[in-house]
């Protein structure tokens, strides 16, 4: 399905992205996840209660990497179509990968400082 993405390779980019009709303004990276990670299903982060509002999404940083940017009402509009990926997978996965994106959680994933306008 292409509402869920799942990383083959290369390293994906958390970004925050400040638009103004439709263009970016600047991009903030505050992010970034290996395909080693176990927990390589994304979607925004205002899906995950970390930001209530956010234009973030989860961009190549390899042009192998198999990802690309998933809004959050597509993310949910999935889950509600397939039940048992929203009773089963959805709610553990946001639960652990907000504590992993908080540093409250080692496992694999290991955020980076990012830099401004990337």
């Amino acid at each position: 399905n292409s509402s869920i993405f799942r990383l083959l390779s290369g390293t994906v980019r958390f970004e925050n992205r400040i638009l103004n009709k439709k263009t970016i303004q600047s991009i903030s990276v505050f992010g970034r996840m290996p395909s080693s990670s176990p927990w390589n299903f994304f979607c925004e982060l205002s899906a995950l209660k970390i930001q209530d509002v956010t234009s973030a999404a989860v961009v190549c940083d390899s042009p192998s990497a198999k990802i690309a940017i998933i809004p959050a009402k597509v993310f949910h509009q999935y889950a509600d179509k397939h039940h048992e990926f929203r009773s089963i997978f959805y709610p553990s996965l946001c639960r652990n990968l907000a504590f992993m994106l908080r540093g409250l959680h080692g496992r694999t994933l290991v955020l980076e400082e990012g830099s401004k306008n990337v």
